[in-house]
């Protein structure tokens, strides 16, 4: 069954039309596979934090577009999620990772004050009919743009495109998270046998016992005396 977890965060997201544009100053469009052999990446591996590894950094089932790896081979692109608990928490990084390595449409735009709404977003919605465009964009770069003495006129604004799809998931989608290593210790330290007690007159006692085998260990030894003949 898959989820949409973003769901809401889509329909209250902010758009940008062409009456906002002023500008396009750069605008490429890449096939699905990706920008091009130099900059796509049709694997991504990854590190994340494994508690059942000591906490330590493992690394993750990869990210794979099969499909484009069996055609060109890998082209693969390393990232760290060290801060991500869980094998499948790093997952749905990685397939946004992916995402993000295989745009669309990658783009700058020059808006007018209108564009100011899309200040502090991470996805905006861009309408742009000229181009077809009509759809979500995750903003790389957001410039005040100043005109004569410091008077904001708009803002410039770096995108890149990401679909809603990079957000649903499935169980399908877990991957196969690493198996942990667990191993057996035999340097426990040894429970040492109770020591022989001789009372002696008053409140002292005699204590011996076999020594330890290990100069590092030392015993501690704590009595309480409940009869003369104990």
């Amino acid at each position: 069954m898959q989820t949409r977890p973003r769901a809401k965060f889509y329909q209250q997201m902010t758009a940008i039309g062409a009456m906002t544009i002023n500008e396009v100053r750069s605008l490429e469009n890449y096939p699905p596979v990706g920008r091009d052999v130099m900059t796509t990446a049709n694997t991504i591996r990854a590190t994340f934090l494994d508690i059942n590894q000591d906490y330590q950094a493992s690394d993750a089932d990869p990210w794979a577009d099969e499909a484009d790896v069996s055609e060109r081979g890998e082209e693969a692109k390393d990232v760290q999620f060290n801060m991500a608990p869980s094998h499948s928490q790093a997952r749905r990084l990685m397939k946004l990772e992916w995402f993000r390595a295989n745009p669309n449409w990658v783009g700058t735009f020059n808006t007018n004050l209108m564009g100011l709404a899309a200040f502090g977003e991470r996805l905006i919605g861009i309408q742009y009919p000229l181009f077809g465009i009509n759809s979500v964009f995750e903003v790389l770069d957001f410039k005040f743009i100043l005109g004569e003495g410091g008077i904001l006129q708009g803002a410039t604004i770096q995108v890149q495109s990401m679909t809603d799809t990079a957000y649903q998931w499935d169980t399908s989608q877990e991957g196969t998270a690493p198996v942990s290593d667990e191993t057996t210790s035999d340097d426990d330290l040894p429970v040492p046998d109770a020591p022989d007690v001789l009372i002696i007159a008053g409140p002292a006692a005699e204590l011996s016992f076999p020594p330890t085998g290990n100069i590092l260990l030392n015993y501690m030894v704590r009595w309480k005396k409940t009869a003369d003949t104990e």
